[in-house]
């Protein structure tokens, strides 16, 4: 017999060889660094910042003329005397203000206004005195305080200063009333000072300051009078 010979059977094809392979993930891309910010260009500074509270003393104010220079040259000069006592120049009435007195005891001036003052070396009365009104103002900048303002102010604390006994309120009504001075108030007799301060009573500056109240009658008038003229 002849030879038989077997086939051999052919491999049948893997499942694997149908597999595709599966693509490696890509790597993530990096995130690109964010850009440094520019540093801002800095502004050349003549010094260091100043606060409001850093205020340079005050100037010296210029030396006032005339019958003002004089005025003042007096009052700067003038010795303290304490408001609850006697003044050895003119007997033994009191005063109520004094050269050296705190500036919120002189009349028109209240707490506010003196701590404005305050903020340029007007600290006393003999400061506020000695001072000119423009200056001042300029200083103070506020717009109501206006030079003939702190001029009145000045006048009422002068004559509040020679006058024994005056108020507070007697002094801005004499001031309203165009008496400026202890000079011209001595220089009056009794019933036409009482005339122009009935007539200042009846302002609007007069009725802020009375408040209802009655001016002064005769008789302190009187007194106030022969006060201005023992302070002649």
């Amino acid at each position: 017999k002849p030879p038989v010979f077997e086939a051999t059977p052919e491999p049948e094809p893997s499942n694997e060889s149908h597999l595709k392979p599966e693509p490696e993930p890509e790597p993530e891309p990096e995130p690109e660094p964010e850009p440094e910010p520019e540093p801002e260009p800095r502004v050349k500074s003549n010094g260091p910042a100043r606060r409001r509270t850093d205020l340079d003393p005050p100037a010296l104010s210029p030396k006032p003329s005339g019958q003002r220079a004089s005025k003042l040259m007096a009052v700067s000069q003038k010795p303290a005397v304490a408001s609850n006592q006697s003044n050895p120049e003119s007997g033994s009435n009191h005063f109520r203000l004094n050269w050296d007195s705190p500036l919120v005891d002189a009349p028109s001036i209240g707490p506010k206004t003196a701590k404005r003052f305050e903020e340029i070396g007007c600290i006393s009365v003999r400061d506020f005195l000695s001072r000119d009104p423009r200056e001042l103002t300029e200083k103070l900048e506020a717009k109501w305080i206006t030079s003939e303002l702190v001029e009145s102010w000045q006048k009422q604390a002068i004559l509040m200063c020679e006058v024994e006994r005056m108020t507070a309120v007697a002094c801005i009504l004499m001031v309203t009333a165009g008496i400026d001075s202890p000079d011209q108030l001595a220089q009056l007799d009794p019933h036409t000072l009482s005339k122009r301060i009935d007539d200042a009573a009846k302002s609007q500056v007069g009725k802020r300051a009375l408040r209802e109240q009655a001016p002064p009658g005769i008789e302190r008038l009187e007194f106030w009078i022969e006060s201005a003229k023992r302070a002649l």
